[in-house]
């Protein structure tokens, strides 16, 4: 098996700027499971979640590069409209997710806090919680599990939990919920730069991903002064017969 250089690839993807900070995120955090492939024209990993990662800058690259996973892809993010194409071509049964853009923090600039609501990791007896207001949660055990490893934080508003905020598995920032009796009083927002905060104190770059259909979360990453990706990603996943 063929060995890419990770410095090099890193490299490569810093050019391409926020379009492929999740997979720049991938080495810097040490989520990198297999680095695949790595040239001028394409990059294609593994993160340590399962999920593969492909940016290129042509579709046939993205075809090249998708020859060295040496191993069934399941789910695979496309990073630019010729990584979708290239995904599309060599995986025609794949079910493709609806476009995104991606942030991030570029200035790394820490966000002072209002100090409106208290935000703490959210303990193990409120996983239900999570399930019951996070339309893509399913499991209750893999809640109870990021939980575990401090990975989703709670605003309490006057001793009760307002909303709630999130890591997903591939390392951006989501899970993003605030209850309906305590929308429009900022805590969004809050939640948001805590989450960036903590990040940024860990040396890394805080990112998310947002679907172009979403106008409040557009809205509120404007807002936030966030750099946004001149392109956009896709997640193409095969998906359970059953």
């Amino acid at each position: 098996m063929k060995e890419f250089d990770n410095n090099y690839a890193l490299s490569i993807l810093r050019r391409s700027g926020v379009l492929t900070v999740d997979m720049q995120e991938a080495f810097v955090r040490g989520n990198v499971e297999r680095l695949c492939f790595a040239n001028e024209k394409a990059v294609l990993l593994k993160h340590k979640c399962g999920d593969f990662m492909l940016w290129c800058s042509d579709t046939e690259s993205g075809l090249d590069a998708l020859d060295f996973a040496d191993e069934e892809i399941y789910c695979c993010i496309g990073h630019g409209k010729f990584a979708v194409e290239a995904i599309k071509l060599r995986y025609p049964d794949f079910t493709i997710d609806p476009p995104c853009r991606q942030y991030c923090l570029a200035s790394r600039e820490k966000i002072p806090l209002s100090g409106s609501v208290t935000i703490r990791p959210l303990r193990l007896d409120e996983a239900e919680i999570v399930l019951e207001h996070y339309a893509m949660a399913h499991d209750l055990e893999h809640i109870r599990e990021k939980i575990r490893s401090c990975q989703i934080f709670g605003a309490e508003k006057d001793g009760v939990l307002a909303g709630f905020i999130g890591f997903h598995e591939e390392g951006s920032t989501g899970m993003l919920e605030v209850f309906p009796e305590f929308r429009r009083m900022g805590i969004g927002t809050e939640l948001e730069n805590y989450i960036q905060n903590y990040q940024l104190d860990r040396g890394w770059m805080p990112y998310g991903q947002v679907y172009l259909t979403n106008d409040a979360s557009l809205s509120m990453q404007s807002k936030l002064g966030l750099a946004v990706s001149d392109d956009i990603i896709q997640w193409c996943l095969l998906e359970d017969e059953d």
